[in-house]
């Protein structure tokens, strides 16, 4: 929604006090006779601030997203999120319910990625180093 009732050079002038921090919205508004309402819009409008309608939109699809995947506190969100070591059985629960030919691109690309880290070549960032001595050293 546009503010029609101030010019864009009013709107500078609201957005370039409220940028200062010096005067609150109130205070905005009493010096260009509106209402704080009508600040609030033009900083809107300028994207100075986000509106609450905005923000609670956002975060109720958040919460609806969280719902849809059991997590309902604060201790569920941690423990969803908190970094666990892989679990053998996780793997093998998820390999055995790959299609035979998602079981071939995985191998596929597990022999690639080995192959490709033993070829010294297939790296562009791969610096030789010398074969005797000092194992870090460059060739």
């Amino acid at each position: 929604m546009t503010v029609q009732c101030l010019t864009d050079s009013l709107k500078d002038h609201i957005c370039a006090f409220y940028k200062a921090r010096t005067y609150p919205i109130k205070e905005i508004a009493r010096t260009f006779n509106t209402s704080p309402r009508t600040i609030n819009r033009v900083l809107i409008e300028r994207g100075y601030v986000t509106s609450v309608a905005r923000l609670k939109g956002d975060a109720y699809l958040v919460m609806r997203f969280l719902a849809t995947k059991d997590i309902t506190t604060v201790d569920a969100l941690e423990k969803a999120f908190s970094p666990r070591a892989i679990n053998p059985d996780d793997v093998q629960g998820y390999l055995n319910n790959c299609t035979s030919n998602e079981l071939t691109t995985h191998y596929y690309r597990a022999v690639h990625a080995h192959t490709v880290r033993n070829i010294p070549n297939a790296n562009p960032v791969h610096v030789p180093r010398k074969q005797t001595g000092d194992l870090f050293a460059p060739a």
